[in-house]
Parts: C-alpha cells; sequence; structure tokens
C-alpha cells in the first residue's frame, strides 16, 4: 500500500479545501508564521500547534493528532478505556429503530459529565498499530471514536450501506492487506463525522461519481458516535437500555422479524419467556444472544452465567450426546478434558482424558471398548 505523505502535505490540502492561505492559517492559529511554515516544509508539529490548528480547520482535536501520527493526549481520548469498543452495540438501535438517531442523541448529551477514570493510560495493543497508508489513517480515525473492528463493520452495513464484512476485515484494510477502496471509504464517511471532501484529500482516493446512497439518519448518527465518546461505560449501558425500550415502545412500526421477543413484547410465547428473556438481557449488554441446545440427558448446565426469569437454568449442550454400547451416556463436557455421563445405572461419572470417558459399567472392559471412543 502507498505510503501517506508527511503532516506539512495534509495540512497543506487540507488548508486549500478551505482557501486559507499560510498567513490566514497563522493568524487564526495566533501562532507566528514561521512556525506554520516549518510544518510545511516537513517538520514535526509541536502538541500545542495541533490543538490551535483544530478549529481553523473545523476538526477535532484529537482527529489532528490522528492525522500527524502522534498519540492522543490523554485530555482528548475517549473518557473511559472500559467503554472501548461499546458503541458499536448500538449499531441496530441506530439503523433499524424508527426515529431512535435523534432521541437517542438527545439522550446522549443529557447525561452528565463524569470525571475521567484515575489510573496510567492503556498502552496501545499491538494490533492497534497501523502502517502509515490510508487505510491504517481510517481505521486510527474509528478507533478514536471508541470503535473496534466489529462495531466499525456493523457500522459499515448499517449506515453505510455497503456490503457485510467481517471484523477482521478491517481489520485487514488498517494493516494494508485489503486495499481501501473509494467505496469503502465513502461507507465509512457516513459515520465519521468527518466530511468526505477531508477524507479523499487526506487518503488521495478520488470520492466522486454516482455511489450507494449511506442512511438518511447517517450525519446525525456520526456526532451521537462521536459525543457518546465522552460517556462511561455504565452510561452507555443507559442508552442501550433507552434503545431497547424504545425498540418495545414502537414495536408495531417495525417488521415482525425486527420486534423484540422479551417479556412484554408483541407475539410473547410464554413457553419460551425464559429463553427471550436471557436473549434480551444479552442483547441489552452488548453481547450477542448465545446459542444452546436442549440436551437429552436430565443434566442442566447455566450458559454464561444467566438464569432464566423462571428461575431454571437454561438448557444447553455444548456437544451433541455421545453414546456407546456398554454406557448409552449421552456425554456432556464439563470443562477442559472432563467428561461426565449418567448410566442406566444412574451413577454419574467422570474422566479427565482428553479422548475417552469411562463408566462404572464398563470398568473391565478392554481399551478397545466402544465406551473408550475418540473425541
Amino acid at each position: 500500500m502507498e505510503t501517506l505523505p508527511a503532516f506539512g502535505v495534509q495540512l497543506m490540502r487540507l488548508a486549500e479545501l478551505r482557501g486559507v492561505d499560510v498567513n490566514s492559517m497563522a493568524c487564526r492559529a495566533a501562532v507566528p508564521e514561521p512556525v506554520i511554515t516549518s510544518v510545511l516544509d516537513g517538520g514535526e508539529p509541536d502538541p500545542s500547534l495541533l490543538r490551535r490548528l483544530a478549529p481553523v480547520l473545523g476538526l477535532h482535536a484529537s482527529d489532528v493528532f490522528v492525522i500527524a501520527g502522534q498519540r492522543v493526549p490523554d485530555d482528548l481520548a475517549p473518557l473511559d478505556a472500559a467503554a472501548a469498543g461499546d458503541p458499536g452495540s448500538l449499531s441496530w438501535s441506530l439503523t433499524h429503530l424508527p426515529r431512535a438517531v435523534p432521541e437517542l442523541h438527545q439522550f446522549v448529551r443529557s447525561l452528565p459529565h463524569q470525571r475521567r477514570p484515575q489510573g496510567p493510560s492503556t498502552p496501545t495493543p499491538p494490533y492497534q498499530k497501523y502502517p502509515n497508508n490510508a487505510g491504517g489513517l481510517v481505521v486510527r480515525l474509528l478507533h478514536n471514536r471508541n470503535l473496534s473492528w466489529l462495531g466499525a463493520a456493523k457500522y459499515l452495513y448499517g449506515l453505510g450501506r455497503r456490503d457485510v464484512l467481517s471484523a477482521s476485515t478491517i481489520g485487514a484494510i488498517g494493516h494494508g492487506r485489503k486495499p481501501l477502496t473509494s467505496d469503502l471509504l465513502a461507507g465509512f464517511a457516513s459515520f465519521l463525522d468527518i466530511s468526505s471532501r477531508d477524507l479523499s484529500a487526506l487518503t488521495g482516493i478520488d470520492l466522486t461519481g454516482n455511489r450507494p446512497p449511506a442512511h438518511p439518519d447517517a450525519a446525525e448518527a456520526a456526532e451521537l458516535i462521536w459525543n457518546a465518546r465522552r460517556l462511561t461505560a455504565g452510561q452507555l449501558q443507559q442508552v442501550r437500555s433507552r434503545a431497547h425500550a424504545i425498540r418495545h415502545e414502537r414495536a408495531d412500526e417495525l417488521r415482525p422479524q425486527l420486534r423484540c421477543h422479551c417479556p412484554g413484547s408483541p407475539g410473547d410465547d410464554p413457553s419460551q419467556r425464559g429463553a427471550h428473556a436471557v436473549s434480551c438481557a444479552r442483547r441489552a449488554t452488548g453481547h450477542p444472544p448465545a446459542e444452546s441446545q436442549t440436551c437429552s440427558n436430565a443434566s442442566r448446565v447455566t450458559t454464561n452465567g444467566l438464569q432464566s426469569s423462571s428461575g431454571s437454568s437454561r438448557l444447553a449442550c455444548p456437544r451433541p450426546p455421545y453414546r456407546s454400547a456398554s454406557c448409552p451416556g449421552p456425554y456432556r463436557r464439563t470443562g477442559p478434558r472432563s467428561y461426565t455421563s449418567t448410566c442406566r445405572t444412574g451413577q454419574p461419572s467422570s474422566s479427565t482424558s482428553k479422548y475417552q470417558t469411562e463408566c462404572p459399567q464398563a470398568s473391565n472392559s478392554s481399551p478397545r471398548d466402544s465406551s473408550q471412543r475418540r473425541r
């Protein structure tokens, strides 16, 4: 992938788009003109200069640090490191719920400002260190909005109206293993809260021409995503809960397959109430619903530590039941390299072997007996 030019070149491109010359830029930033000239000539910008340039360019100050390839200062970074990736859990609501974007945006803005958590800053994970190319710049801008690879993929599909991409594909774009096409860049622009002209100038990718339209509420959703940077993980949970409530309040406006089926919603099936409550609780916390099967054994296991509304655990069988001639089983996995079974005698047995499970009835069997089958 082609390496991006130095920050001085990027700065000049952005200034030209705004019709601002060097003298005007220096006056608006309240710095001597030689300071601007030295940066345009390839010098390293001072952090204080980057802060002053942000209002001149009409960009977020932290985005200017990202464009310059410098670390975002703690006071400009997202508030709560524990909330990293959480804004991606709102993608479904912002995409499908009618009139939800303005209401949720107002709710986000109404939440009180919290103090920044004390403690050392979180170091950048190795997989989030990208080369200086167009894809790396865009993905760093996404991370500056607290969006993970998965969250970016969700918004690219929902708000950008582009093809479904996996989280790893977003990472591949950032690391230069997958090209950043003009169509993908236009999709990212729909929720980055940065104009398409600026992104085109920064990346060198032409965005002219007819392209699929973005979501009608994409512009305000982009502002919501940006404003959500100042929220704590607990406050983002409140936003998700409000989005869940809207899904119930406006169920009549949703297609049947988009309605929530937790207790109290239209079409609630009492026989499935426990499973729906668990599924809904996981969605409200930003987790996908856990998949489970009904185990034919009498054993009941809890998935992800969640209980149904009736107080009983969900039925789950992580693996299909296995049977043998001497011990009909079925077996279920209970931990790493550990299996239990219930025989016709009703006596449970266990084994820590990776490949076999023994039964009291088959204790005298040969090692090749079918009760000791390989997994």
